[in-house]
């Protein structure tokens, strides 16, 4: 049977704003702006992070061809005067390079795809990187497999389909504190799931 499927994985930061706790500078409050979002498979949805993976099998070969594609969304740095209450507004934007992936296995049942992403902020030089390592399994009977680990901050999600179909939730991580973006990474996840 020939099919082809799909995995998202993004990262966003539910809020609105979120105050940076990361600075010494006494004179100015920092917050960022965020996604002001919940989980959502929209692929119109806002993101700090966001992987996408394409996948083909065709059973007259055997075979699974993969395409995979990164992006960042734009950071948005609110600096507020803490004496005159003025506030000026940067944005800026991580390069997608500091997302990657790799085919780590492939054969005629299954293909693995190793997925790293270690994006920091790009406004702000000291403040630590979203953080995930995913390894991400296509079978060909339809199932999916996502074992690795990430950060505890921001909010993680992963949703995958087969042959063009609705999205389907594979994993959803709800953030807790932004001090959670330091290392080391605090949650190990395993999950399995079939799309067909």
């Amino acid at each position: 049977m020939a099919f082809s499927a799909a995995v998202k994985i993004q990262t966003f930061i539910s809020e609105d704003w979120i105050l940076f706790p990361f600075t010494n500078d006494r004179n100015y409050t920092l917050h960022f702006k965020g996604d002001h979002r919940s989980f959502t498979s929209s692929d119109n949805a806002s993101f700090r992070t966001k992987q996408y993976l394409s996948f083909n099998y065709t059973s007259a070969d055997g075979k699974f061809t993969f395409n995979g594609d990164e992006d960042t969304g734009t950071t948005e740095l609110r600096k507020t005067n803490n004496r005159t209450g003025a506030s000026s507004i940067v944005k800026g934007k991580a390069s997608p390079s500091t997302i990657t992936h790799e085919v780590t296995y492939r054969d005629e049942k299954r293909i693995q795809i190793k997925c790293v992403c270690d994006s920091s902020n790009p406004l702000v030089s000291v403040a630590p990187a979203i953080n995930y390592t995913f390894n991400i399994t296509l079978f060909m009977d339809g199932r999916v497999e996502l074992e690795g680990n990430h950060d505890a901050f921001p909010c993680y999600e992963v949703y995958a389909r087969a042959n063009n179909g609705a999205w389907k939730p594979i994993y959803q991580f709800t953030e807790t504190t932004i001090d959670k973006l330091a290392p080391p990474v605090d949650e190990f996840i395993y999950k399995i799931e079939r799309l067909f």
